[in-house]
C-alpha cells in the first residue's frame, strides 16, 4: 500500500507540475549524471561512488520493481509504470485520473522537497526520474 501512495503522490507531483511556479532553471534534465549526483549526495541506494553509480544506474532502473495498484501481488516494471501514467492512472478512493505527456512534465513535491527536481521529456527519463524519486524516497 506504501508502494501505491508513493506512485500516486508522484502521479500528483506530475500532474501538478504544469501549474507550478519554479522557473526553469530550478529543475534538471534526468540522465545518469543528475540521477548519481542526487543519489550519492545521501548515499542512496547503496551506491558507492558515483562512477559506481553511473555505470550501473541503467540495469538496476530496468531491474526496478514494485507492486501494482490492481494487484500488490504483481510486480511491474518502470518502463510500464510510465506506459501507465502516460495513458492514465485512476486513484480508486478519489476516483480522479492522473494522466502525463511529454515534454514540459516535471516532479516536485513542493517547496519542502528536499531533492533535485527533474524535468521529464521522455519515456526513458521518466523511468528513470521515478526510480530516482523512489530510491531517494526510500533511503
Amino acid at each position: 500500500m506504501r508502494k501505491v501512495l508513493i506512485s500516486l503522490v508522484a502521479a500528483l507531483a506530475l500532474t501538478a507540475a504544469f501549474t507550478a511556479t519554479a522557473g526553469a532553471g530550478d529543475r534538471v534534465t534526468p540522465n545518469p549524471a543528475t540521477a548519481c549526483k542526487a543519489l550519492t549526495a545521501i548515499h542512496a541506494g547503496g551506491y558507492t561512488s558515483f562512477s559506481n553509480c553511473v555505470t550501473s544506474i541503467w540495469s538496476d532502473v530496468a531491474a526496478y520493481q514494485f507492486p501494482s495498484d490492481e494487484n500488490p501481488d504483481v510486480l511491474i516494471g518502470l518502463d510500464q509504470r510510465c506506459t501507465q501514467f502516460e495513458n492514465g492512472i485512476t486513484d480508486p478512493d478519489s476516483g480522479m485520473t492522473f494522466k502525463f505527456t511529454y515534454p514540459g512534465m516535471y516532479l516536485d513535491e513542493g517547496p519542502d522537497w528536499p531533492f533535485v527536481t527533474f524535468t521529464v521529456n521522455t519515456h526513458q527519463q521518466c523511468m528513470l526520474a521515478i526510480y530516482t524519486y523512489h530510491t531517494l524516497v526510500g533511503a
